[in-house]
């Protein structure tokens, strides 16, 4: 597994209010799950994602985009962004809070979780649709794309930033 590191003394020291790639540009026509990883230098209180959607195929295509956390050999999501179903460019923003106690938050519900944020339900890609699971993360993150659908593509980014 690759980490992209962000170095201090570059213009993106340390993420605090400033944005960095998790995922430059790209299309993508099959389920992704990239591999390489991105190394956080420091600790932050939130931590904000932005997926940037430029185009999107749709007849029966949807896209499910997870953003992913790790420590050690242990993986969970963090955000599931709502499911793209339709064309068009669109932006979607998730604030994670991170010194707090695990809770999920979805569009109507707010749920306290347990300590325990790696198990068989806390998984990656076991996060409802249109949630945020606030708390602890690790010191890496990643993401996945699934997408499903007769003729598929979409073209997006995903860029952090700690606060």
């Amino acid at each position: 597994m690759a980490d992209k590191s962000v170095q201090a003394g570059s213009t993106l020291v340390g993420l605090a209010g400033n944005s960095t790639s998790l995922q430059d540009k790209v299309t993508k026509a099959a389920t992704f799950r990239p591999t390489d990883k991105l190394q956080l230098p420091e600790r932050f209180n939130t931590l904000i994602v932005v997926l940037n959607i430029f185009s999107a195929v749709h007849t029966d295509e949807t896209y499910d985009f997870y953003i992913t956390t790790t420590e050690g050999p242990a993986s969970w999501d963090i955000v599931h962004f709502l499911q793209v179903a339709t064309t068009g460019a669109k932006t979607f923003v998730a604030r994670v809070h991170l010194n707090t106690r695990p809770q999920t938050v979805t569009a109507t519900t707010l749920a306290e979780e347990a300590s325990l944020l790696v198990s068989s339900t806390n998984a990656i890609e076991t996060l409802a649709a249109n949630a945020v699971r606030h708390g602890p993360i690790g010191r890496r993150l990643g993401h996945s794309v699934v997408i499903a659908g007769s003729a598929p593509s979409v073209v997006y980014e995903i860029l952090v930033r700690g606060e």
